[in-house]
């Protein structure tokens, strides 16, 4: 079982409008909102695409309490090790969304597996197996996208480590994944954003840019949150 506790706090921050996201994120203390090692000062004359995505995404979030991180469990199954199979890691790395489904009988359970890391299948689709295995998996396996592996990283850090910005697949995940592990740290401290390429900051703040609308919308109201592999 890996589970994520999520604590929130209070009222939602005023809404910040096109105009003045740049402005917001530029005001930000990067001293207390990144790693060690990602500290640096942001300036007021910065330009949007040069912004940090991990300034953006929490400037978006900043209802969200600074410093969430995923706790991961390492009380890994017998069940979730049987049904990390190489027959499913290769159907996921060929990306033959045909022969996972042929594998999905009326129990979907032996897709929420896991190795003995806490890397779940949908972990690796994120990395490996593209949009059509990662919509399998989540829609129709009904695999969970809110888990993370024995480091505490989520999904989306395994999207925002690829050589590309795939927004594509960042923009299938939020729409149903919880908004909030976008600034969750894994258990180094790092957010999702922390390990995007540097080359890739201008395509991510443009998403973020573009999808805050949904993103906040789908926030949890609650204090708390709890999310697992069931």
């Amino acid at each position: 079982m890996i589970d994520i506790s999520a604590t929130m706090s209070t009222p939602l921050s005023p809404r910040i409008t096109d105009n003045g996201l740049q402005k917001h994120c530029a005001s930000l203390h990067a001293a207390d909102s990144l790693p060690p090692s990602k500290k640096r000062r942001l300036s007021d004359e910065e330009p949007f695409e040069a912004l940090s995505p991990v300034d953006v995404a929490r400037s978006m979030l900043s209802n969200v309490k600074q410093g969430l991180r995923t706790k991961p469990s390492y009380s890994i199954s017998d069940t979730d090790l049987d049904g990390y199979t190489m027959e499913k890691v290769t159907a996921i790395r060929n990306k033959d969304v045909a022969k996972l489904r042929s594998m999905l009988t009326d129990d979907a359970a032996s897709f929420k597996a896991c190795n003995r890391n806490g890397e779940t299948l949908l972990h690796l689709a994120c990395r490996r197996g593209g949009v059509d295995v990662v919509k399998f998996l989540i829609d129709e396996a009904s695999v969970s996208p809110n888990v993370v592996d024995g480091l505490g990283r989520s999904v989306l850090h395994d999207v925002c480590w690829k050589s590309t910005a795939d927004v594509v697949l960042m923009k299938t995940l939020i729409s149903r994944i919880s908004p909030e592990l976008l600034v969750a740290e894994d258990i180094r401290g790092h957010t999702p954003f922390d390990y995007a390429r540097r080359e890739h900051w201008a395509e991510w703040n443009v998403f973020l840019a573009e999808s805050k609308d949904c993103i906040r919308s789908r926030l949890e109201p609650d204090s708390d949150a709890l999310y697992m592999i069931a």
